[in-house]
């Protein structure tokens, strides 16, 4: 199994499969890192990644600097 970063193809098809499958978009929310090392399984030939993902949640609106608000998306969780 080769070791390998998420690339943004990656990302696309770990978003896609949240859409379409409600099991992997809950354990995408709840267990990020397990989901996308099962995404890298599925892979022929399999992917491998090392990192963990870390969920964050967003700082309260009035920590945000006014400059920053553009950015800020006001749908969360922005992908699922």
């Amino acid at each position: 199994m080769a070791v390998a970063d998420l690339t943004n193809e990656d990302w696309g098809e770990i978003h896609k499969r949240a859409w379409l499958y409600p099991d992997f978009k809950k354990k995408l929310e709840e267990d990020p890192t397990a989901a996308i090392n099962e995404y890298g399984d599925s892979l022929k030939p399999p992917k491998q990644f090392t990192r963990k993902v870390i969920v964050r949640d967003p700082p309260p609106a009035d920590e945000i600097k006014p400059e920053f608000l553009q950015f800020v998306n006001p749908f969360p969780p922005s992908c699922c």
